[in-house]
């Protein structure tokens, strides 16, 4: 049995808290439901409200008067990296339980935990590279600009990637000093709590990372805290409502939401433009904003690319997410199925055309898990409400445009773009037309852009407030007081 396995089904899992895991203090538990089977992976401690308020204390405390902030910076670094190292070493072991908790494709969580090793040691290269840039600020002083954590820092990380979620906010606030906690969400929250086995072993300071596992009622609690100075809500396409009004004005910033859409001109290869569309539409189940949901197809290739789209859709290989064959694996959950299986209807009943996919799993391999087939919808127009907002499923909805402009009108507000077949001048003309949007020419590689950790939504700057600390310059030229 691999070690993954045997983890899963070695007990309790517990929350880290203070440096010590500990079950919840009500002692609830809860089971984790696999994705592929519906049936029990693993248990683990339910979070409650009493569990996230021992957390805050933690957190503040060791925020207020602990170790961890008052390290500098290449210390902080030294521990960031031996912590890249660990799980590195872990890479195999924590890929597998992701996969199983979350149902998505073994070479996917692969990925994400390279991605997860990478963005560790770049936040602790860029932590000792900040420490002691002095600059000459006048004929006796020199300045430098460091950053001063915010204190504590929270993230409630998405169900659907939860690994690359609270790696993505932790990696960067622990390396500007803050300390953080991680409350992944109810259906998936295993990684989480082995990498809190990790991070303990690796000899943290008490305090500098709790990981809960709760749901709603303990993410309220946590959300409500004035003792918390930021929470980020890194839900993926989950609802944060609930979330904002619970921090009642106090500081919160959430994750990019919103599907991406592909734009395909006349002149682009409708193969290479449907194997990027389908790429982007499936990757994590279609369930993380980076994806792809809305194609924007010009008359004269729409057909081409509509029949290339089916072909590639009928090739995917639906199968249990550690299947060395696996290319699409199961939603994440009962709930989520129904939520894709509900907008599939209503965009169909607003005139769009399923030409395929969108049904469960009738193989015997997926009976019990929450397959659903990979779905193509034509004749979608820009007024449904599925075209506005987001499916968190494996969906495209084709568009057809008369021509360029036509093509630009239907671009909703919010998303990246990806425009295949422009020239130069026409992709400059859309970049134009949509700053601060993500944009893609001719590709949409989530595989290798989603393992650069280059690519990520926070940085330091995200968690600490910039000050200036003057000196005196080292070889002092005594007092100067200018022109009188």
């Amino acid at each position: 049995m691999e070690a993954a396995d045997l983890w899963l089904h070695d007990g309790e899992k517990l929350l880290l808290i203070d440096g010590r895991m500990l079950p919840a203090a009500d002692g609830g538990r809860r089971e984790v439901i696999e994705p592929a089977t519906g049936t029990p992976l693993s248990t683990v401690a339910a979070c409650g409200p009493l569990d996230a308020l021992r957390a805050i204390e933690a957190a503040r405390a060791a925020a207020d008067d602990g170790p961890w902030p008052r390290m500098s910076a290449g210390e902080r670094a030294t521990r960031l990296m031996d912590l890249a190292q660990r799980v590195a070493e872990d890479a195999q072991t924590l890929a597998r339980i992701e996969a199983r908790d979350s149902g998505r494709a073994l070479r996917e969580t692969r990925q994400d935990v390279r991605y997860a090793v990478a963005l560790l040691q770049r936040e602790a290269q860029r932590t000792s590279e900040a420490e002691g840039r002095w600059r000459r600020s006048g004929r006796t002083l020199e300045a430098a600009a460091t950053g001063a954590p915010l204190g504590v820092v929270a993230v409630a990380a998405g169900a659907h990637a939860p690994l690359r979620a609270a790696i993505g906010v932790l990696a960067p606030a622990l390396a500007a000093g803050n300390c953080v906690i991680v409350l992944p969400d109810v259906r998936t929250p295993l990684s989480a709590l082995r990498l809190a086995e990790i991070v303990r072993a690796a000899g943290m300071p008490p305090g500098a990372l709790q990981v809960l596992s709760g749901g709603r009622d303990a993410a309220v609690s946590l959300a409500g805290e004035e003792r918390l100075d930021l929470l980020v809500a890194e839900l993926g396409l989950d609802d944060a409502h609930y979330l904002r009004a619970a921090r009642a004005g106090r500081p919160l910033r959430a994750g990019p939401g919103a599907k991406g859409t592909l734009v395909v001109l006349n002149g682009a290869d409708p193969a290479v433009a449907a194997d990027h569309a389908m790429l982007g539409a499936c990757y994590a189940q279609g369930a993380i904003p980076a994806g792809v949901q809305r194609v924007i197809a010009q008359r004269k290739v729409h057909d081409h690319l509509v029949l290339e789209l089916i072909s590639r859709a009928t090739s995917l290989t639906l199968a249990n997410p550690i299947d060395p064959d696996c290319e699409v694996g199961p939603l994440t959950s009962e709930g989520q199925r129904e939520a894709v299986e509900a907008a599939l209807a209503a965009a169909r009943a607003e005139g769009a055309t399923l030409v395929y996919g969108g049904v469960r799993g009738e193989d015997v391999r997926h009976r019990g898990g929450f397959f659903l087939q990979p779905a193509v919808l034509v004749e979608a127009k820009p007024r449904m409400a599925a075209w506005s907002g987001d499916v968190p499923g494996p969906v495209l909805l084709v568009h057809e445009a008369a021509d360029a402009d036509a093509a630009w009108a239907a671009i909703p507000g919010r998303g990246p773009v990806g425009l295949f077949g422009a020239q130069g001048s026409a992709f400059g003309r859309i970049g134009a037309d949509l700053p601060g949007r993500d944009l893609w020419h001719d590709t949409w590689n989530l595989a290798d852009a989603l393992e650069d950790p280059r690519w990520t939504t926070w940085r330091q700057e995200d968690f600490s407030t910039r000050r200036t600390i003057f000196r005196a310059v080292p070889d002092g030229s005594g007092w100067f007081l200018g022109s009188v």
